[in-house]
């Protein structure tokens, strides 16, 4: 119940944040067809039941490969960010390999695939003749860490998510627009805040509070799939096809700077 809580504080603290892509969104002429699409497809996922463990690699492997690294220019129409997201969805496939039950052959491919990938992504940095300093390459050696720890423990899907709440309520400390002492404190303490609230609706809150299990269970899948459709429309951290696909060609690139909850 802590992982689900701290998801919900995520996904809260990412719409608070969004406030000036959602408005610059809402200001588009593409703002009908964006909600549209929004509605339609985390309806659709919802009913359908579509695996959030597909859905959430997806996301995973994007938001990991096109975040914006070191201040430099933006990287989501590089080669290297094309690279990234081979990687971290192979890995990531890798790492959950028992839960998605893939065996012999399959994973034999993922395997070989995931080695081509690290191949590329480091050929694509060459090319750009891009140096090795950690921030560039810091999700990378995340990611290596868990397939490295996956050969020796066997890494459940509530504990990748766990990782990637973790990763991403850390990020935001270091950049706009929670830079600043005071935004430092503020942020930690909205942190907080909504860790709590939503633990106290769990399960394990008190009487009159609490939730069923079934039900705060449902609530987190629901929430999971709005959050990620929604940074799909609001977070430059995605390819920039995706962008544009939501918020049009003017607007792409002029989103959130840093996916600050993903």
């Amino acid at each position: 119940w802590g992982t689900y809580a701290l998801g919900f504080s995520h996904y809260l603290l990412a719409l608070g944040y969004a406030g000036r892509p959602a408005r610059e969104l809402l200001r588009s002429a593409s703002a009908p067809l964006a909600f549209i699409a929004v509605f339609g497809l985390v309806t659709g996922l919802y009913l359908l039941a579509f695996p959030l463990i597909a859905y959430f690699g997806l996301h995973h492997a994007w938001n990991e490969a096109y975040l914006r690294r070191d201040g430099g220019p933006k990287e989501g129409v590089s080669g290297v960010s094309l690279a990234a997201s081979a990687l971290h969805l192979l890995g990531y496939a890798v790492v959950m390999r028992t839960e998605l039950a893939l065996r012999d052959a399959a994973l034999g491919a993922v395997c070989a695939g995931l080695v081509c990938s690290y191949l590329w992504f480091a050929w694509q940095l060459r090319l750009g003749n891009a140096t090795l300093r950690w921030p560039r390459v810091a999700p990378e050696v995340g990611t290596t860490a868990l397939v490295v720890a996956s050969l020796w423990v066997d890494l459940t899907f509530l504990q990748f998510v766990f990782y990637h709440f973790v990763v991403w309520a850390l990020l935001p400390l270091a950049r706009p627009p929670v830079a600043g002492a005071s935004g430092r404190l503020r942020y930690l303490g909205w942190t907080a805040v909504t860790c709590i609230g939503a633990l106290l609706l769990s399960p394990l809150g008190p009487d009159g509070l609490r939730m069923r299990s079934i039900t705060y269970s449902e609530q987190f899948l629901l929430w999971s799939y709005i959050h990620i459709t929604m940074s799909m429309a609001l977070s430059d951290a995605h390819p920039r096809w995706l962008v544009e696909l939501f918020r049009g060609p003017r607007a792409a690139g002029a989103g959130a700077r840093v996916h600050v909850a993903r």
